[in-house]
């Protein structure tokens, strides 16, 4: 797990952790996107989270080892904000960009967490791969031509 406690965080690992979660995205979105408008066309799809939307749910972590850092919240929110100014920089040029967040997914989670998570969930609780894969099809495709700027949200209800 990266990241550390709150009030354990020092201004080294905030400045490695943050180019890692956000730092990267923009630099990389940048070349993406440069090819895009070279070739006059093209759809960016960016993976966001719900802690980029909500704050984390801090009582599934009781009794864990594992903690939600204020630097993947913070860098998941601002992939969000990026979205949005990428799509408006690149109005008009035959180019979208969007987000999507998911809630959490199952990957060996203590079960304590699990039954937690689920609790604040509608029905099935962590989700799997495959429940995002759905959302990114229908962003590639024509069906979503003039979704353009836009967070999904895909979490089974955390974020009600």
């Amino acid at each position: 797990m990266f990241g550390k406690n709150f009030e354990k965080l020092d201004p080294n690992s905030l400045k490695i952790t943050l180019w890692n979660l956000l730092g990267s995205v923009i630099a990389i979105s940048q070349r993406i996107l440069l090819l895009f408008k070279k070739q006059k066309f093209g759809n960016l799809i960016l993976l966001s989270s719900i802690l980029g939307v909500r704050s984390p749910k801090f009582w599934h972590y009781h009794n864990t080892n594992m903690s939600s850092s204020i630097e993947y919240s913070a860098a998941k929110s601002a992939i969000i904000s990026i979205t949005a100014y990428m799509a408006k920089y690149f109005k008009n040029s035959n180019i979208r960009v969007n987000s999507i967040s998911p809630g959490g997914i199952r990957d060996n989670q203590p079960k304590i967490f699990q039954k937690k998570y689920k609790l604040s969930s509608q029905s099935k609780g962590l989700l799997e791969a495959k429940d995002i894969v759905g959302t990114i099809f229908f962003l590639m495709s024509d069906n979503s031509k003039h979704i353009n700027g836009q967070n999904i949200i895909i979490d089974d209800g955390w974020s009600l």
